[in-house]
């Protein structure tokens, strides 16, 4: 089906399914496989990113780290 000559490019069953008008494109995905956003950018994209996969931390700090400090002073 996705192999046949007038299916190539800009007109491929995919591109159009997904809008993919330009390269490159920005497509979200979830963990599930998901597609979840096909426009998320800026503002938007990082609203999307935290609820998928929680706030940003620091560089160095990872989720465990707040965990591990907080039962180290019990």
């Amino acid at each position: 089906m996705y192999g046949e000559a007038e299916s190539v490019g800009w007109d491929h069953p995919l591109a159009v399914q997904y809008g993919v008008t330009s390269i490159p494109t920005v497509l979200l995905v979830d963990q599930a496989g998901k597609v979840v956003s096909l426009n998320a950018r800026g503002p938007e994209l990082g609203r999307l990113l935290e609820k998928l996969i929680g706030p940003p931390t620091t560089a160095g700090e990872s989720s465990d780290s707040k965990d591990t400090e907080t039962d180290s002073k019990r």
